[in-house]
Protein backbone atom coordinates (compact mmCIF):
# COMPACT_ATOMS: atom_id res chain seq x y z
CA UNK A 1 0.00 0.00 0.00
CA UNK A 2 1.72 3.04 -1.24
CA UNK A 3 1.84 5.80 1.84
CA UNK A 4 -0.29 8.74 0.52
CA UNK A 5 -3.21 5.87 0.25
CA UNK A 6 -2.74 4.89 3.69
CA UNK A 7 -3.14 8.27 4.73
CA UNK A 8 -6.04 9.09 3.04
CA UNK A 9 -7.06 5.65 4.20
CA UNK A 10 -6.51 6.68 7.72
CA UNK A 11 -7.53 10.10 8.14
CA UNK A 12 -11.22 8.88 6.90
CA UNK A 13 -10.94 6.45 8.82
CA UNK A 14 -10.28 9.10 12.07
CA UNK A 15 -12.59 11.51 10.89
CA UNK A 16 -15.39 9.18 11.55
CA UNK A 17 -14.02 8.19 14.69
CA UNK A 18 -14.01 11.75 15.39
CA UNK A 19 -17.83 12.08 14.50
CA UNK A 20 -18.57 9.82 17.54
CA UNK A 21 -16.70 12.41 19.51
CA UNK A 22 -17.32 16.01 18.21
CA UNK A 23 -21.12 17.45 17.22
CA UNK A 24 -19.96 18.59 13.94
CA UNK A 25 -22.83 20.94 12.51
CA UNK A 26 -23.66 19.13 9.27
CA UNK A 27 -23.55 15.87 7.96
CA UNK A 28 -21.40 13.80 6.24
CA UNK A 29 -22.05 13.82 2.24
CA UNK A 30 -19.46 14.84 0.39
CA UNK A 31 -16.35 15.39 2.19
CA UNK A 32 -14.09 17.41 0.48
CA UNK A 33 -17.16 19.75 -0.15
CA UNK A 34 -18.16 19.46 3.35
CA UNK A 35 -14.70 20.68 4.47
CA UNK A 36 -14.30 23.62 1.94
CA UNK A 37 -15.79 26.31 3.90
CA UNK A 38 -13.48 25.72 6.78
CA UNK A 39 -16.48 25.20 9.28
CA UNK A 40 -15.51 21.76 10.34
CA UNK A 41 -11.71 21.85 10.08
CA UNK A 42 -12.45 24.75 12.58
CA UNK A 43 -14.91 22.56 15.03
CA UNK A 44 -12.36 19.73 15.00
CA UNK A 45 -10.09 22.31 15.91
CA UNK A 46 -11.96 23.51 18.37
CA UNK A 47 -12.57 20.47 20.41
CA UNK A 48 -8.51 19.65 20.60
CA UNK A 49 -7.45 23.02 20.67
CA UNK A 50 -10.43 25.21 22.41
CA UNK A 51 -8.97 27.80 23.70
CA UNK A 52 -7.32 28.58 20.12
CA UNK A 53 -11.04 28.59 17.95
CA UNK A 54 -13.81 30.23 18.18
CA UNK A 55 -16.23 28.47 15.96
CA UNK A 56 -18.71 31.84 14.99
CA UNK A 57 -15.57 33.26 13.26
CA UNK A 58 -16.42 30.29 10.51
CA UNK A 59 -19.55 30.50 8.90
CA UNK A 60 -20.92 28.19 6.79
CA UNK A 61 -20.39 29.40 3.21
CA UNK A 62 -21.30 28.47 -0.37
CA UNK A 63 -19.33 31.13 -2.23
CA UNK A 64 -15.41 30.65 -3.25
CA UNK A 65 -14.85 34.46 -1.84
CA UNK A 66 -16.99 33.26 1.42
CA UNK A 67 -14.66 29.97 1.83
CA UNK A 68 -11.32 31.97 1.33
CA UNK A 69 -12.19 34.36 3.76
CA UNK A 70 -13.20 31.96 6.38
CA UNK A 71 -9.63 29.91 5.23
CA UNK A 72 -7.64 32.61 5.77
CA UNK A 73 -9.24 33.80 9.01
CA UNK A 74 -8.10 30.61 10.04
CA UNK A 75 -4.78 30.48 9.07
CA UNK A 76 -4.20 33.95 10.52
CA UNK A 77 -5.81 33.39 13.98
CA UNK A 78 -5.14 29.09 14.50
CA UNK A 79 -2.73 28.13 12.35
CA UNK A 80 -0.19 29.84 13.92
CA UNK A 81 -0.62 28.70 17.02
CA UNK A 82 -0.53 25.47 15.85
CA UNK A 83 2.82 25.79 14.27
CA UNK A 84 1.14 25.57 10.80
CA UNK A 85 0.67 27.45 7.69
CA UNK A 86 -1.39 27.91 4.82
CA UNK A 87 0.09 28.95 1.55
CA UNK A 88 -2.47 30.45 -0.77
CA UNK A 89 -1.99 27.97 -2.97
CA UNK A 90 -3.62 25.22 -0.59
CA UNK A 91 -6.46 27.57 0.91
CA UNK A 92 -7.35 28.23 -2.77
CA UNK A 93 -7.75 24.04 -3.45
CA UNK A 94 -9.21 23.77 0.15
CA UNK A 95 -11.70 26.43 -1.22
CA UNK A 96 -12.55 24.49 -4.49
CA UNK A 97 -13.28 20.96 -2.79
CA UNK A 98 -10.10 19.31 -3.74
CA UNK A 99 -9.96 16.48 -2.18
CA UNK A 100 -6.32 16.15 -2.16
CA UNK A 101 -6.25 19.56 -0.26
CA UNK A 102 -8.74 18.82 2.33
CA UNK A 103 -6.80 14.97 2.55
CA UNK A 104 -3.55 17.06 3.18
CA UNK A 105 -4.57 18.92 5.54
CA UNK A 106 -6.67 17.09 7.89
CA UNK A 107 -3.14 14.57 7.77
CA UNK A 108 -1.03 17.41 9.07
CA UNK A 109 -3.71 18.46 11.70
CA UNK A 110 -3.69 14.65 12.61
CA UNK A 111 -0.16 14.28 12.76
CA UNK A 112 -0.25 17.17 14.32
CA UNK A 113 -2.03 16.36 17.28
CA UNK A 114 -0.30 12.89 17.49
CA UNK A 115 2.83 14.16 18.34
CA UNK A 116 1.85 16.46 20.83
CA UNK A 117 -0.42 14.07 22.68
CA UNK A 118 2.35 11.31 22.10
CA UNK A 119 5.07 13.83 23.70
CA UNK A 120 4.80 15.12 27.05
CA UNK A 121 5.83 18.56 25.69
CA UNK A 122 4.05 21.70 26.75
CA UNK A 123 2.46 21.90 23.84
CA UNK A 124 0.05 19.33 25.24
CA UNK A 125 -0.99 21.68 27.63
CA UNK A 126 -3.07 23.68 25.12
CA UNK A 127 -5.09 20.55 24.31
CA UNK A 128 -6.30 19.79 27.74
CA UNK A 129 -8.96 22.56 28.31
CA UNK A 130 -11.52 23.69 30.47
CA UNK A 131 -13.41 23.58 27.83
CA UNK A 132 -13.05 20.30 27.05
CA UNK A 133 -15.59 17.56 29.17
CA UNK A 134 -14.68 16.43 32.55
CA UNK A 135 -14.45 13.23 31.12
CA UNK A 136 -11.63 10.48 30.72
CA UNK A 137 -10.98 11.32 27.03
CA UNK A 138 -9.58 8.44 24.83
CA UNK A 139 -8.18 9.72 22.03
CA UNK A 140 -6.72 7.41 19.12
CA UNK A 141 -3.39 7.20 17.64
CA UNK A 142 -2.22 4.89 15.31
CA UNK A 143 0.96 3.62 16.02
CA UNK A 144 1.26 0.05 14.95
CA UNK A 145 2.10 -1.59 11.42
CA UNK A 146 -1.04 -4.33 11.73
CA UNK A 147 -2.99 -1.51 11.61
CA UNK A 148 -4.07 -1.47 15.51
CA UNK A 149 -4.79 1.26 16.95
CA UNK A 150 -3.23 2.80 20.03
CA UNK A 151 -5.42 4.83 22.58
CA UNK A 152 -3.81 7.63 25.26
CA UNK A 153 -6.14 8.21 27.92
CA UNK A 154 -6.09 12.10 28.70
CA UNK A 155 -7.68 13.63 31.75
CA UNK A 156 -8.31 17.02 31.50
CA UNK A 157 -6.70 19.51 34.18
CA UNK A 158 -9.46 21.12 35.32
CA UNK A 159 -10.74 17.93 35.90
CA UNK A 160 -7.59 16.65 37.87
CA UNK A 161 -7.55 20.30 39.72
CA UNK A 162 -11.33 19.97 40.84
CA UNK A 163 -10.56 16.57 42.26
CA UNK A 164 -7.21 17.77 44.24
CA UNK A 165 -9.76 20.50 45.72
CA UNK A 166 -12.36 18.29 46.46
CA UNK A 167 -10.01 15.68 48.31
CA UNK A 168 -8.34 19.11 50.20
CA UNK A 169 -11.97 20.41 51.07
CA UNK A 170 -12.83 16.45 52.46
CA UNK A 171 -9.34 16.27 54.17
CA UNK A 172 -10.23 19.67 56.01
CA UNK A 173 -14.25 18.70 56.63
CA UNK A 174 -12.80 15.01 57.90
CA UNK A 175 -10.22 16.78 60.04
CA UNK A 176 -13.21 19.44 61.60
CA UNK A 177 -15.41 16.08 62.35
CA UNK A 178 -12.31 15.04 63.96
CA UNK A 179 -11.83 17.97 66.43
CA UNK A 180 -15.90 17.90 67.03
CA UNK A 181 -15.78 14.35 68.02
CA UNK A 182 -12.69 14.43 70.18
CA UNK A 183 -14.64 17.46 71.71
CA UNK A 184 -17.59 15.74 72.47
CA UNK A 185 -16.07 12.55 73.60
CA UNK A 186 -14.35 15.10 76.48
CA UNK A 187 -17.53 16.59 77.21
CA UNK A 188 -18.76 13.37 77.76
CA UNK A 189 -15.82 11.95 80.05
CA UNK A 190 -16.26 15.23 81.57
CA UNK A 191 -20.30 14.43 82.37
CA UNK A 192 -19.66 11.01 83.44
CA UNK A 193 -17.34 12.67 85.87
CA UNK A 194 -19.40 14.99 87.29
CA UNK A 195 -22.70 12.54 87.66
CA UNK A 196 -20.14 9.84 89.26
CA UNK A 197 -19.22 12.45 91.80
CA UNK A 198 -22.84 13.83 92.29
CA UNK A 199 -23.62 10.21 92.57
CA UNK A 200 -21.16 9.87 95.59
CA UNK A 201 -22.01 13.21 97.40
CA UNK A 202 -25.56 11.75 97.52
CA UNK A 203 -24.74 8.59 98.98
CA UNK A 204 -22.57 10.46 101.34
CA UNK A 205 -25.31 11.66 103.63
CA UNK A 206 -27.24 8.67 104.29
CA UNK A 207 -24.29 7.63 105.75
CA UNK A 208 -23.21 10.49 107.56
CA UNK A 209 -27.12 10.36 109.16
CA UNK A 210 -26.12 6.82 110.51
CA UNK A 211 -22.85 7.66 111.92
CA UNK A 212 -23.42 10.99 113.45
CA UNK A 213 -26.98 10.86 114.26
CA UNK A 214 -27.43 13.20 117.11
CA UNK A 215 -28.72 11.43 120.66
CA UNK A 216 -31.42 12.35 122.35
CA UNK A 217 -30.28 12.73 126.35
CA UNK A 218 -32.83 13.07 128.84
CA UNK A 219 -31.01 16.09 131.55
CA UNK A 220 -32.72 14.96 135.21
CA UNK A 221 -32.71 18.35 137.41
CA UNK A 222 -32.36 17.33 141.34
CA UNK A 223 -34.46 19.78 143.32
Amino acid sequence: MKPEKYKSETIYEWIDEMGDKIPFSRPKKNFARDFSDGVLVAELLKYFYPRFVEVHNYPPANSYALKLENWNTMNRKVMPKLKLHLNSNLIEELSRANPRAVEKLLVEIKEKIDSVLSDDSKDSDDIISPEISDEVMKIPISKTDDGEKVYKKMVPANLLEKKIVEVKEKDKTIDVLEKRIQHLESLLALKETRIHNLTMQLCKPEKNDLLFKPVKRSLKFQN
